[in-house]
């Protein structure tokens, strides 16, 4: 049994920081409780799609799931909703191309100097018509896939101007609807 879209660890409405900045030893005490309770009610997975920027932070989850005993699957990708607060500069410098590269470094090699890879690519948009930061993540999340397999998770919001528009960046970029969640 698999929790499809959490947040175990978030900042929203925190300063973005990579990694999320918590203590460490309050958010182990506070949240293994909780996933040990989820576990006992027959979860064994919780996929977290806390991006970077909005709180990822791969070691504390990895020390959360080793004490728990719930495996804790994390992404790759950035944040886009919440009137893009938690996009980091650098993917406003850069193409799709080269945000996609970051991702896909972090598939690769792992993420934040760690040999934690990403299970899936997680992003989300604001409002109506996709902003074109909004449209530059969801293709480099497009290139992404491409390159990786990893499955795309962008919150929408309800957003159904911006999951059609996000549906066209796809097939621009030959990535099947199947790939998105």
């Amino acid at each position: 049994f698999c929790l499809p879209h959490e947040h175990v660890l978030s900042r929203f409405g925190a300063e973005p920081a990579e990694p999320g900045i918590y203590d460490q030893e309050n958010a182990i005490q506070q949240v293994v409780p909780f996933l040990k309770y989820v576990k006992e009610l027959g979860v064994q997975s919780i996929v977290d799609c806390t991006a970077a920027y909005f709180g990822r932070n791969v070691t504390l989850l990895q020390k959360l799931s080793q004490q728990s005993g719930v495996q804790i699957i994390t992404n790759t990708g950035f944040y886009g909703a919440a009137n893009d607060r938690y996009v980091p500069q650098i993917a406003y410098q850069k193409t799709p191309e080269q945000i996609a590269e970051i991702w896909i470094d972090e598939f690769k090699n792992g993420i934040q100097s760690t040999d934690i890879k990403p299970g899936f690519i997680k992003t989300a948009i604001d409002g109506e018509d996709l902003t074109a930061i909004d449209a530059k993540m969801v293709r480099a999340a497009a290139i992404t896939h491409r390159e990786t397999g990893l499955s795309i998770a962008v919150h929408t919001s309800g957003n159904i101007v911006g999951a059609r528009e996000s549906l066209q960046i796809f097939k621009e970029e030959k990535v099947a609807p199947q790939a998105w969640i």
